[in-house]
């Protein structure tokens, strides 16, 4: 018995180490190429199997053309996936003009050199609607007249819908989105709810699937009730209302723990990540490119933050400082002890202070950058000792 407890377990693990590496792929969702996107195109290739690049987006104003740097991406020889994103607010969006936006994208990249070898369809369709969306994605690819795999962005909330099956048959692929602002208390992002929306859609998509995971950070405006007013995962900011704003960021552990249960154990048709959005070191809040490829690479992603007491002149007042020593991206604890002879202070860049339990607290905790520091608040410690 004990020999065959054996040879399952040595056979398990040969399994798992013979399983390919799970395949990376990136959104690349700015709508403005500068030259930093395009270098950092160039220098994440070697670690990505391919771009998924948004060309166009209806808005209020209409259809809105994104101007592709087509020759950057060609230069990297990587496939490539059209991506056109119609806001939920659309609920019915015109076929004809949506083509005509996929073949001129099409067109211009297949010029430049381009290896285009699909085109996705990102829509936050509401759930009572997927089996008009179906037809709408029909009706789409009947009006391209291209040879290209086609795919749509999924919701976990459309795991309750009965229509879902039907609009999946529509399409070649899917790519399953499992970061959204539910609750601002819930943050962007849980690793453990991510990992149950993925095994629940495996049982129901009958065709390859993606996963797209979050490398980025949101900012969510609330009003005085709690109510969320705005989302600004894109600007830098500060939305203007007579409320509160937290930003919400994703550790890169947590996502890091998604890819790792996906390499160990890959649910049936489960064809690799998809990370939104590619990263820019001068984007605020996306993660560094550095986090990545550690992330890719199955690097280890536990490094701790160094929090420091920054003396103010020669009294009794403190900083209580931050630092990332690290290369790649760190969260900021919640939590920050100090000593319990420091009876009062003040919180700032999200903290406050609980002098009654000694410690400074965060319910958003920030992303630090590599060699970042933040100051999370000031202190009076009585007495000579501080420690």
């Amino acid at each position: 018995m004990r020999t065959l407890l054996l040879l399952l377990l040595a056979t398990s693990v040969v399994r798992a180490a013979e399983r390919p590496p799970v395949a990376h792929d990136a959104y690349i969702w700015q709508r403005r190429w500068t030259p930093e996107l395009a270098t950092t195109v160039g220098a994440m290739a070697d670690v990505l199997a391919g771009y998924r690049v948004l060309v166009a987006e209806l808005d209020r104003r209409g259809p809105v053309r994104i101007a592709v740097d087509w020759s950057a991406l060609a230069a990297t020889r990587r496939p490539v996936t059209l991506v056109v994103r119609i806001p939920g607010a659309a609920p019915a969006f015109d076929p004809v003009a949506v083509a005509e936006l996929i073949m001129a994208a099409y067109r211009a990249a297949t010029i430049a050199g381009v290896s285009v070898v699909g085109v996705e369809v990102d829509h936050d369709c509401a759930r009572s609607r997927l089996s008009s969306y179906a037809l709408q994605i029909r009706a789409l690819q009947a009006r391209v007249d291209a040879p290209l795999q086609w795919s749509i962005t999924t919701l976990p909330d459309w795991l309750h819908s009965n229509a879902l099956p039907e609009l999946l048959q529509a399409v070649d692929t899917s790519v399953l989105q499992v970061h959204a602002v539910a609750k601002p208390g819930a943050g962007l992002f849980d690793a453990a709810q991510a990992l149950r929306w993925i095994r629940a859609y495996a049982l129901i998509t009958p065709k390859p699937f993606r996963v797209a995971l979050p490398a980025y950070a949101t900012r969510v405006t609330l009003a005085d009730d709690g109510r969320i007013l705005a989302i600004d995962s894109d600007a830098d900011t500060m939305p203007i209302f007579a409320a509160t704003a937290r930003e919400l960021a994703v550790d890169p552990r947590r996502a890091a723990v998604v890819v790792q249960r996906l390499q160990a154990s890959s649910p049936a048709h489960f064809a690799g990540v998809s990370w939104f959005r590619l990263p820019l070191d001068l984007d605020r809040r996306a993660w560094s490119t550095a986090t990545l490829r550690a992330l890719i690479a199955d690097e280890d992603m536990h490094r701790p933050v160094h929090a420091e007491r920054v003396r103010v002149g020669t009294g009794p007042g403190f900083d209580v400082m931050l630092r990332n020593v690290h290369a790649i991206d760190v969260l900021a604890p919640s939590s920050v002890t100090v000593p319990r002879n420091c009876l009062s202070g003040e919180g700032l860049a999200g903290y406050r202070f609980d002098a009654e339990r000694a410690r400074f607290i965060s319910n958003a905790p920030p992303l630090l950058k590599p060699g970042a520091s933040r100051t999370i608040g000031w202190m009076i410690c009585q007495g000579s000792s501080t420690r």
